[in-house]
């Protein structure tokens, strides 16, 4: 295991995360990816909920899809932080199970948490279902009386 750090941190040397696509020096076959050895690069949470990733250097656009993010009407905006916050929080605890000895990960994956709280419990004081268990907890299902996303008016 140490025999296979010690190349892969040999390899991340020449392997950056700015060429736009995993260059090919990325070992894949391995939980040790190059560009993550030494504070990598990250995107917001919001950013990362849209790109799918929150390391910029494994951002490989399905399709080519746009970096277009599309903006919601203030009714959802709340529901979209929340998501955002809890993306983050589960892209962050991935990367901490292969680097658990970077503190300033750390340090964000628990800020990341305390925002997720908040957000939840400001969400579930305005009466927001959360979950569909939530939505039905009041004795009738209200789960489809909230807008859709589709269906939030968006900024031009």
């Amino acid at each position: 295991m140490a025999d296979m750090q010690t190349q892969a941190a040999q390899t991340a040397e020449g392997c950056g995360d700015t060429r736009g696509t995993l260059p090919a020096c990325a070992p894949l076959a391995n939980p040790y990816v190059p560009f993550q050895g030494q504070n990598p690069d990250r995107y917001t949470a919001g950013r990362a909920l849209m790109k799918g990733t929150l390391f910029p250097g494994l951002d490989l656009p399905y399709r080519g899809t746009s970096g277009v993010e599309p903006r919601s009407a203030d009714g959802m905006q709340s529901m979209q932080d929340l998501q955002a916050a809890n993306f983050a929080i589960t892209e962050l605890g991935l990367y901490l199970d292969t680097h658990a000895d970077d503190e300033e990960a750390v340090q964000l994956f628990n800020q990341y948490v305390e925002q997720y709280e908040m957000l939840r419990q400001q969400a579930e004081d305005s009466g927001m279902a959360l979950t569909q268990m939530e939505a039905a907890a009041g004795g009738c299902y209200t789960w489809l009386d909230d807008p859709w996303p589709w269906d939030a008016e968006t900024e031009e």
